[in-house]
């Protein structure tokens, strides 16, 4: 039996935006969000979405949430980390 892992292939930046919006995440600025993508990780990004849940088995969100919303979360924990260290 073979131990390695599968790899998945990657998206692109344009699936995952899709992605994010069939999610019901609202995006604002399209060229924001790629800038934002290009420099921080889609699941290290995505994980902060967990705050803004309203129903965690069926992934449905406040009203209101946008990317956006989720990047500010993202730079407050990172500047608080900071801080810290």
């Amino acid at each position: 039996m073979d131990n390695k892992l599968e790899s998945k292939p990657l998206k692109s930046i344009e699936q995952l935006i899709k992605i994010i919006n069939s999610r019901g995440i609202i995006i604002g600025d399209e060229d924001k969000v790629k800038e934002i993508l290009t420099r921080i990780s889609y699941q290290r990004l995505m994980a902060y979405r967990i705050n803004f849940l309203e129903d965690e088995t069926e992934n449905k969100y406040f009203k209101g949430t946008s990317i956006e919303k989720i990047y500010t979360m993202y730079k407050f924990d990172r500047d608080i980390k900071f801080i810290l260290y």
